[in-house]
Formats: structure tokens, sequence, C-alpha cells
């Protein structure tokens, strides 16, 4: 049988990746001609593809699917994409339910590299599309903020403690003081970066500010949401957005069984993490988010699923004034 396309299936991890290269004729049939293991690593990724051009046939493009796993995934991708334009990174929901769909038990490398062959074969995927050197500079900077929060919160629940401890010793508050006081300065020197850093492009420009003018969406919020989705470059739907941040909500229900209906946390933790206190103050500073808030929290038993709900509907209207490039509408229907 005549193979028709070539794909290479790659499942990644921080020190190596397992590859399968696999075939499909006319038949629809799949044939797996080779499976490899390889570094991580720029000389792993030479190796890498002297043994795929070994076993590829000469008359078929080349073909190469993963998963965006972590950070581990890019500089594999970065390095393909410069050889091919036939690069294609899935959201990890997505290949995770077409592995559900082949009903397999076992789980390892080698057969989730078999997978993502078969998927890359069967169905047509969007081309990824690389990171901006923009893009890629304001993500560093916003986990690096993100970060510093996290060092200062955890500084400063230590400081408090050792405040109220028996016969707190004076020196050590004024250490764990000098420590919050210099975080604090670094905090300060990140956000003076990301102030100068969006401004560069104009046209980028714009459209945070458009962003930013949502009641409760500052300049860090909207600057972690863009670079996390790279621009929302690989997205087409409010719906693959709200998955990729794991907002999504997951419901349990077989027969008489109904259970509770939860957001399935399984996706960007930058995202959740940076729109939980613009979503507190939305409620408070607009009108629509404080009626929207206040539905639900009549319907739920928890103000935190309200407040979850509150992060989905700030995500998806940032995606919607970024995609149409307009300025939020205070009197918009939704």
């Amino acid at each position: 049988m005549q193979a028709l396309k070539f794909n290479v299936g790659i499942d990644i991890s921080k020190d190596n990746f397992v590859a399968t290269i696999a075939t499909i004729n006319t038949s629809f049939e799949v044939d797996y001609v080779a499976t490899g293991k390889f570094d991580n690593t720029n000389s792993g990724f030479e190796q890498f593809y002297q043994w795929v051009e070994k076993n590829s046939p000469e008359d078929l493009e080349r073909h190469f699917t993963m998963e965006a796993t972590g950070i581990y995934y890019e500089n594999l991708a970065y390095f393909l994409r410069k050889k091919t334009p036939n690069v294609y990174v899935l959201l990890p929901v997505v290949a995770k339910r077409y592995f559900e769909s082949l009903n397999t038990k076992t789980k390892t490398d080698k057969i989730d590299a078999k997978q993502l062959a078969r998927l890359g074969l069967e169905r047509k995927l969007e081309a990824w599309v690389a990171y901006s050197d923009l893009y890629l500079r304001m993500r560093r900077l916003t986990r690096e903020h993100e970060q510093l929060q996290k060092q200062k919160t955890m500084a400063s629940n230590q400081l408090h403690a050792l405040k109220h401890s028996h016969k707190p010793d004076k020196k050590s508050i004024a250490r764990y003081e000098l420590l919050i006081a210099t975080i604090e300065e670094l905090i300060n020197e990140v956000k003076e970066e990301m102030n100068v850093l969006y401004q560069e492009e104009p046209e980028v420009k714009e459209r945070i500010k458009k962003i930013m003018s949502i009641p409760g969406v500052g300049l860090i919020t909207a600057m972690t949401v863009i670079a996390e989705t790279n621009g929302f470059a690989n997205f087409t739907s409010a719906k693959q957005v709200v998955s990729y941040a794991g907002l999504d909500v997951r419901v349990r229900e077989s027969g008489k069984y109904k259970g509770q209906a939860r957001i399935t946390k399984k996706g960007n933790t930058h995202i959740r993490r940076v729109l939980y206190m613009p979503a507190i103050s939305h409620k408070t500073h607009s009108p629509k988010g404080a009626q929207f808030y206040e539905r639900i929290s009549q319907r739920k038993s928890s103000n935190l699923i309200a407040i979850t709900a509150l992060e989905r509907k700030l995500l998806i209207l940032i995606y919607a004034l970024w995609k149409k490039n307009e300025y939020y509408d205070p009197n918009y229907k939704g």
C-alpha cells in the first residue's frame, strides 16, 4: 500500500524524549516504522533529526506532533520549526481525550509517542505558531513577578509568625524585614521593565490598553494572559482558551449519581492565579460583574464558585477584546 502521510509522535519530558515514526496508507492503515529515545538537548535534537531522515520516505513531507508539556517541549519545537512548518503542539487536554478514545489501558512514554504519531496521521491539526520574542520576554517577566510575589507572601507570613511567637528575636525580625524590603524592590524593578516592554510594539500596546479597559484588569493581568497564550495565536475559540487555563467545568454523572460540577484545574496555573484578584475587583467596580456574581452565588452554595465563574468570564472577555481589537463596552450583552 502507498503511504499517504508521514508523522513523528513525540512524548517529551525534562531530560529526554521518545519519538515514534508512523505512516498511514491508502487503506487508512497505520504503520509504525520505528521508535527511539533521545536527550532533550541540542545534540539530542540533531541526532533525532538524522534518525528521522534515515527512516522517512523521500516523497512525503515530514510532520511532527507533540504535547505542550510545561516548557520542556519548547526547544525541540523551535528546532523543528526551522526545518519545517509542519510542527503541531497540542494542548494536553486535546491529546488526553484522543488517548481516551483509543481505550488504551497502559500509559508509558513509548505508548504516548505512538498515540501522538497516530493522532497526527488521522487528524487535521493547526500548525504551531512559535512565540514571538516580545511574548517570550513578557512571559519571563510575568512569571518572575509571580514568583517574587510568592516569596514576599511566604516571608511576610514567617515574619508575622515570628513577631507573635514567645520572646521573638529582634535580629531575626530585622533580617525578615530586610528580606521583604529587598523583594519589594525587585518587584518594582520587574514592574518597571514590564511597563516599558509592552509599549515596544504599538499594535500590542493598543490591544493591551483595550484589555485594561475591563474594570479590575490591570497591566500585569493583561500581560500574563497574553504572554501565556502567545497572543492567542493557537486558539480559535473562547472554549479552547478556557480549557487551556483549566477553568472549564467537569461534570460526573452516572445513572442516579450526580456529582458536583468542578473546574478541571488541568491547565495553565499562571492564568488562573492572575485572574483571581481581578475577578474580585471586577465584582466591586463593574455593575455587570456584580450582577453576574450575585446571580451565580444565589444558585451555588459557595462564593468561591461564583468568583471562579467570574474568572472564566473575565478570560473570555479578554480573549474577545483581543480578537476584535475593541475596548470594553459596559453595556455589552453577555
